[in-house]
Order: structure tokens, then C-alpha cells, then sequence
């Protein structure tokens, strides 16, 4: 896929460079493994923060495209938005960001009480649900891929797809991933073929079981194979037979994701959220009028914009869409900002861009030069 990116929408088939459409900020990781590293930017036009994930093309296997083809497919309110890819040298990923912490980190810092940890596996597997709605599996679920995001209510993001795979065929290529204690029993298996869907509920049942019990339940690939699943005494008894049905070692008589979601345990969780019931299917993403009125002020064409949203289009139309409608309601208590001094342009940025020390690659001041921020701004 070609990154078309121009300084503003009217130029947009004019420019291939990443940094005509983003301030990038700092590094937020670096993996060893991959080469793979995270930035924090600035969306120009909106100013709101995405964080871009970016790889070299040679450390990227032939089936990098398949990970990607089916994150794109998804549009979940408990799924880290993918925005848009560029691919050039480096293959790059916009993402939105999220503020807030892994599952790992918050339980080491804070734990969760069983109603809490309700709230947090309905909305986790409403994200797997509707993925595997879509067919999409994620083979990567971990206390690492399900972050908290920081707000006065539970709001569970799934992140981290590069492991996606298809649901609606047998898969044979076991992924080789930094968290075995959250691998199904059919993953050890050399000459069974698996089911990615299945594998998934699996996962969750092991973030399930850390969170109420607060300790995997296997920690061995033997004991994965074949220790019986042991609760606490005086255990409940619906977040038992959850359990159970999530980490049977029988894949086919394991939950489904849909199943997990209707069960009385969880379907609690979405009630203290204020969800009722579970939907059948999930709509198709249809354009707020107001948001479309929004972006017509910065220039933006309405009915682009719509079919973009529509079309689940990665494109920087559905981008600035989706970063405009997640920027807070302005607060009609707030004092409007100040006019700017006699002969001072205003910056069009000011009034929305959250204040963050904004470099290059390394965190330094800005340089001039066309070469900043070279890694993850490739020309075309």
C-alpha cells in the first residue's frame, strides 16, 4: 500500500511523506526482536496525539501483509483503531493511542475486584466476538495486549495485531510468541491443525483466571497439556463454570467468544456499564453530521469523508475523521482563549493540541533539515 499524504486535503495526491501529515515525538518502544519501534505524534490537521508504529521492510517476513489486511477490517470501540499505513523503505502503521496501561501493569500496581474484572471481560470479549465476527482471529491475546485505558470508566483496548490471522479456515503455522503461558493445548501439538478463534477464547480464559484468582492456572506446557483445572474453595460458581468452559482442553467444546459474552457472569459486567443485553451483529460506521461539519471548516470534502468512514477506508480522510470524533466535548463553563496580539498569526493548533515535547527520532530539539524523522518518513 502506498502512503498519499499531502500538507493539507486538497493536496493530497501530491505527497508520500509521512511528516507532511505528522509531528513525530518521541520513542515509546523499541523491540529487540522485531526492530519494530513506536512513536508518539501529532496529527497536524486535528491536533491529536496517534502513535506510529514503524519496521524496517527487510526484517518483515513474506506474510506481513496478512496481519494488516485483517487489523483493517476492524472498527470495534475496545480495538486500538488502525488509521492509516504508509509503505515505503519502512513499513508504517498510524494507530490511535492509547492513554492508560497493560492489564500486566495494572495488576501489579493496583488488582482488580471481581465486579471490576466483570466489566473488563465483557468488553474484552465483545472485542474478540466481534472480531471473530469479522474473520478475524488474534493469536496474540496476553495481560500485555489489553490495555486499560485511563478515563472514570472501564475501557478495555485490544492492541498489538501482527499476529492476525483468518478464522473461517484450519491454520497449521503455530506463532512463535513471547507469552506460552497464554498458548491453547492445541499449539503444542506439531500435526494438529488449530482453529485461531479457539485459541483465542482459551487466552482469555487465562487473563480471566489471573485476574480473579490473581496466578495462571498452568505454568508448564505439560501442565497446559494435562493438569486438571483446580479453583479456590467457596470459588463462584458462574465465574467457575466460565472457566471451565473457556479453558477446556477440548477445543471444540470450548466457549465461543459469543458464548463468553451472553454468560450470566459477564453479561453482569455490561450491565454495571450500562450495556444491555448483547448485540446480534455490529453495524456498519456511519459519519456524525456534526464531525463531517467540523472538518468541512478545515477544508475536507463531507462526502469523501463519509464514504471513508463507510468503506472502513485507511486513508487520511477516515483519520482525521476518527481523531475529530474522539476529541472531548468542549466544556461551555471553559473562558474562550485569548485573541492573539496585534500582528500575532493565531496558531490553529493551540486551542486542540495537548502540550507535549515534540522532537525528532531521538528526543532532541526539531531539526530543520528535510532528513529529520527520516526513520518513519520515508519518500515514496
Amino acid at each position: 500500500m502506498e502512503g498519499r499524504r499531502g500538507s493539507k486535503p486538497a493536496q493530497v495526491e501530491k505527497s508520500t511523506r509521512i511528516c507532511d501529515w505528522y509531528d513525530v515525538g518521541r520513542k515509546l518502544h523499541a523491540s529487540l526482536v522485531t526492530g519494530c519501534e513506536i512513536f508518539c505524534a501529532l496529527h497536524k490537521i486535528t491536533g491529536e496525539l496517534v502513535a506510529i508504529k514503524a519496521v524496517d521492510r527487510a526484517k518483515l517476513g513474506r506474510n506481513y501483509a496478512q496481519p494488516v489486511n485483517l487489523y483493517s477490517k476492524l472498527q470495534h470501540p475496545h480495538i486500538c483503531q488502525l488509521l492509516e499505513v504508509f509503505d515505503s523503505q519502512h513499513f508504517v502503521m498510524v494507530c490511535e493511542i492509547v492513554d492508560g496501561m497493560s492489564l500486566t501493569d495494572f495488576m501489579k500496581n493496583n488488582g482488580l475486584a471481581a465486579n471490576e474484572s466483570q466489566q473488563v471481560m465483557h468488553q474484552l470479549s465483545s472485542a474478540v466476538a466481534y472480531m471473530h465476527s469479522e474473520g478475524v482471529c488474534h493469536r496474540h491475546l496476553s495481560l500485555d495486549n489489553v490495555m486499560l485505558a485511563a478515563g472514570p470508566t472501564c475501557n478495555v483496548k485490544v492492541i498489538d495485531f501482527g499476529n492476525a490471522g483468518p478464522t473461517l479456515r484450519p491454520l497449521t503455522r503455530k506463532m512463535q510468541t513471547q507469552h506460552p503461558l497464554f498458548s491453547a493445548p492445541e499449539l503444542f501439538e506439531s500435526t494438529v491443525e488449530y482453529f485461531g478463534a479457539q485459541t483465542d477464547v482459551w487466552a482469555m480464559g487465562v487473563i480471566l483466571h489471573v485476574l480473579l484468582i490473581g496466578k495462571f492456572p498452568f505454568t508448564t506446557e505439560k501442565e497446559i497439556r494435562e493438569k486438571p483445572l483446580t479453583l479456590p474453595d467457596g470459588f463462584d460458581e458462574q465465574a467457575a463454570s466460565l472457566l471451565r468452559g473457556m479453558l477446556n482442553r477440548d477445543a471444540t467444546a470450548r466457549l465461543t467468544a459469543s458464548a463468553v459474552l451472553q454468560q450470566p457472569w459477564v453479561a453482569a459486567g455490561g450491565e454495571a456499564l450500562g450495556v444491555n443485553g448483547v448485540p446480534n451483529s455490529w453495524g456498519e460506521p456511519q459519519a456524525d453530521e456534526a464531525v463531517l461539519s467540523q472538518l468541512a471548516q478545515l477544508g475536507f470534502d463531507p462526502a469523501a469523508v463519509s464514504e471513508a468512514v463507510s468503506g472502513k477506508k485507511r486513508d487520511e480522510f477516515f483519520t482525521s475523521y476518527f481523531l475529530m470524533e474522539r476529541r472531548p466535548a468542549p466544556d461551555p463553563n471553559d473562558e474562550p482563549p485569548p485573541d492573539p496580539a496585534e500582528g500575532e498569526a493565531p496558531d490553529a493548533r493551540s486551542k486542540t493540541a495537548p502540550a507535549v515535547p515534540l522532537g525528532d527520532l531521538n528526543g532532541t530539539t526539531p531539526r530543520n533539515d528535510a532528513g529529520a524523522d527520516a526513520a518513519v518518513c520515508p519518500s515514496a
